[in-house]
């Protein structure tokens, strides 16, 4: 429960997460064409993804989709704070023993998203000092 509530909390103090969060809780918030244009880039391209976003227990989700539109899973959407939290438990935690660059994307997918992440993922490996040995 600590994770979620965590999760939770950051996500509402994420400056890119917070407003496409409201905006899919209330669309009636949702901003104008124009203003939107105005808005940092990253708010923009999540939100252009919004046929794919859910929230689930305060919690924002992107729906990974498969080919035939059917939802394969959902990945939570990683608020800045949390990205190398996320990053470092898939590559590095007690189950995973350093895994290489592609499969440490391949498992994140499975759990996590936000835009940039597999360029994150390549410069974290290559900045990990038991991988480098």
């Amino acid at each position: 429960m600590f994770l979620k509530d965590r999760l939770k909390q950051q996500q509402s103090e994420d400056a890119v997460i917070e407003p496409v969060r409201r905006w899919i809780l209330s669309p009636d918030l949702t901003p104008t064409e124009s203003d939107l244009r105005t808005m940092d880039p990253d708010i923009q391209d999540l939100y252009a993804q919004r046929a794919t976003l859910e929230v689930k227990d305060g919690v924002l989700y992107h729906q990974f989709l498969r080919a035939t539109g059917e939802i394969d899973y959902y990945q939570v959407v990683v608020p800045r704070t949390l990205r190398t939290d996320f990053i470092d438990a898939v590559h590095c935690g007690s189950l995973n023993g350093h895994l290489g660059t592609q499969k440490t994307q391949q498992r994140l997918k499975e759990v996590a998203y936000w835009r940039g992440w597999m360029l994150d993922v390549q410069f974290h490996v290559a900045r990990c000092h038991l991988c480098g040995r």
